[in-house]
């Protein structure tokens, strides 16, 4: 593959991830820490939760929109139930 070709997997692939994730487009780079990063700890620890929450509810999408872009980028990708299964799968 050349240069251009992996560039171009290469945002296929983040924007895939980031529209799992909700988010419309993808930073072109990211910022030193994020805006809400000095807010006060009962926010911090009231968005954690709902990031959790969110992830809970997402996150067999987000897997499986994640093997597809990693298919198409030439990845082999497998599900397994945990760790051992990963283990003995490599």
């Amino acid at each position: 593959m050349n240069e251009n070709a992996n560039a171009n997997a290469r945002n296929d692939f983040l924007s895939a991830i980031s529209g799992a994730l909700g988010r419309e487009t993808v930073p072109d780079r990211p910022s030193s820490a994020p805006p809400d990063a000095l807010g006060a700890p009962d926010e911090l620890a009231s968005r954690a939760a709902r990031v959790r929450e969110l992830m809970e509810r997402s996150a067999d999408s987000l897997f499986d929109t994640l093997a597809v872009s990693a298919r198409a980028a030439g990845w082999n990708v497998a599900r397994v139930p945990d760790d051992r299964a990963a283990g003995d799968y490599a």
